[in-house]
């Protein structure tokens, strides 16, 4: 007499998985790895911008990238310029240091081959009321994003960090410089901030207080054996 084996059938219907235990059928599962992004600026000028005509500017930097893989291809691949969550520059191939972007910055000088980022979007600003002697000041913190995903979906992304090449935003532009908050997308709540009487009154305070002038020099008047001759003033 011969006893066959138990066969002990499971299904797991919830995460689509049918398999047996104790018969031939066997089952492997592998996860997708996440797509590897290497991203830093390799140029950046602040003096590389260009005018969007519409009261808003555009920064030109380069980037140096190198996106890979390791268990399929890269599908698509691009920056954020304004932390969105969507690619607005495709990039091609997956390892480079120059785009096809054609900007003139002047005329007949170009920065081709630059990642165009829009001055007015995207940004964080913080706010400190004493910064550098300079008083009320919008400190600006602005990143772009690559974003890239592979040929089954797995998205992997990398902020990269332009505040070196972004000068803060102080009182005295605001109030000299016509625009400042349209070219650089200041929210209305930041702006009455730096606008504020509190403010004015530091940036006032410190001009005072950097021109006081200290000297000390004999007095005029003849000394004597008193006690009570000015000596200096």
């Amino acid at each position: 007499m011969k006893v066959k084996p138990i066969m002990l059938c499971l299904m797991m219907i919830s995460i689509g998985f049918a398999g047996c235990l104790g018969g031939e059928t066997t089952s492997s599962s592998t996860t997708n790895q996440l797509p590897s992004i290497s991203a830093e600026i390799w140029l950046a000028d602040d003096d590389l911008l260009t005018d969007d005509g519409d009261g808003t500017w555009t920064l030109h930097i380069y980037l140096d990238w190198n996106i890979s893989d390791s268990d399929g291809s890269i599908a698509s691949l691009g920056i954020d310029t304004d932390n969105n969550g969507t690619i607005d520059l495709p990039l091609s191939p997956n390892v480079g240091v120059l785009t096809q972007e054609v900007a003139e910055i002047e005329p007949g000088e170009y920065a081709n081959g630059s990642i165009p980022v829009p001055l007015e979007a995207g940004n964080t600003f913080f706010r400190s009321e004493d910064f550098a002697d300079y008083g009320c000041a919008l400190i600006w913190s602005k990143r772009i994003t690559v974003i890239a995903i592979d040929d089954l979906g797995a998205t992997s992304s990398k902020q990269v960090v332009l505040n070196d090449y972004i000068p803060s935003i102080l009182h005295y532009d605001i109030v000299s410089q016509q625009g400042v908050s349209t070219a650089y997308g200041i929210s209305a709540t930041d702006l009455a901030w730096i606008s504020s009487a509190d403010c004015i009154r530091s940036i006032e305070s410190e001009n005072e207080g950097s021109e006081n002038e200290y000297r000390a020099e004999d007095h005029p008047s003849a000394t004597t054996s008193g006690m009570t001759d000015n000596l200096l003033r």
